[in-house]
């Protein structure tokens, strides 16, 4: 005996109005129920919106290439991305836009052997600043001929209204072998600032918190370290710009020396200290007063 449950009827519905009673009945049982499902499912989509849901997304990929476009009523964001077979270098850049900023971002991961290495790029612009980072992070790697562990690199430029602001930083330990010991981790940031009424360097070692301060106003120059130093021949002029006297160090006689004097024949008056000063000359093996003058030696 055959099972008749599971046969699909061929038998086209009636028009309504051919209808039995019981054909009618089902119909409307099927109405119903119908009615009943798309209450339910447009319920929940009520119940269930957020601000989320009126987000759109879109995504492509292809083979390991990766692209994203998410839009929302409080941004646009963009993402391509690219990752290769074995997951050892994944690069991808970013875009962020929203009323009060744009943000891109540019990233590449290279895990291809113990030696990682990350690169970064970041710009932001708002209305008040435009602000720029370049970073790279190292693990055990070389830098050069020096081999480091966990060393940052990073250069930041930021540009306003009030001027122009740059910051240059590593961070690293180093070992001259890999059998040895680290060394104490070092340090160092260096910085420039351009303003309106001056511009000013500074370079600091963070570890020992020393530093020097190079410093430019329309009053003029100012040099704060622990040690200056010049090479080359010191002018000092007149008021039209003129030379008029020098310093510097000679060696073209075949030992060193020491030249203080004036830059003009017939020579300048030099003065040391004021009234009441009192200058001593310690440890002074020899002056020369001129060319043919007398030779003072002490000691």
């Amino acid at each position: 005996m055959s099972d008749n449950r599971f046969k699909i009827s061929n038998t086209p519905e009636p028009d309504v109005a051919d209808m039995d009673f019981k054909q009618l009945r089902n119909k409307v049982q099927s109405l119903i129920d119908e009615m009943a499902r798309m209450k339910r499912y447009y319920e929940d989509a009520i119940y269930n919106l957020s601000s989320d849901n009126f987000g759109k997304s879109f995504l492509v990929e292809q083979n390991n290439m990766k692209t994203q476009i998410k839009v929302t009523a409080e941004a646009i964001e963009t993402m391509v991305s690219d990752t290769d077979l074995t997951e050892a270098l994944e690069q991808y850049s970013t875009i962020t836009q929203t009323a009060t900023a744009i943000e891109l971002a540019v990233v590449r991961v290279n895990n291809s052997t113990d030696e990682k290495l990350k690169d970064y790029s970041t710009l932001t612009q708002t209305a008040d600043a435009i602000t720029g980072t370049v970073t790279k992070e190292y693990v055990n790697t070389l830098i050069g001929d020096t081999y480091v562990t966990e060393a940052e690199l990073s250069t930041e430029l930021s540009i306003s209204a009030d001027g122009i602001f740059a910051e240059v930083e590593s961070i690293y330990e180093t070992k001259d072998d890999a059998a040895d010991a680290y060394d104490d981790l070092d340090s160092y940031i260096s910085s420039v600032s351009v303003r309106a009424n001056g511009i000013s360097s500074r370079v600091t070692n963070l570890e020992t918190f020393k530093s020097s301060v190079f410093t430019q106003t329309a009053y003029g120059f100012t040099l704060d370290g622990d040690q200056t130093t010049f090479t080359g021949v010191i002018f000092l002029t007149d008021n039209a710009g003129n030379k008029r006297f020098d310093i510097f160090h000679d060696e073209s006689q075949g030992y060193e020396q020491v030249f203080i004097g004036s830059y003009v024949t017939g020579g300048l008056p030099i003065h040391i200290g004021s009234s009441g000063d009192v200058i001593h000359f310690e440890n002074c093996r020899q002056i020369v007063w001129g060319n043919n003058a007398p030779v003072a030696v002490f000691g």
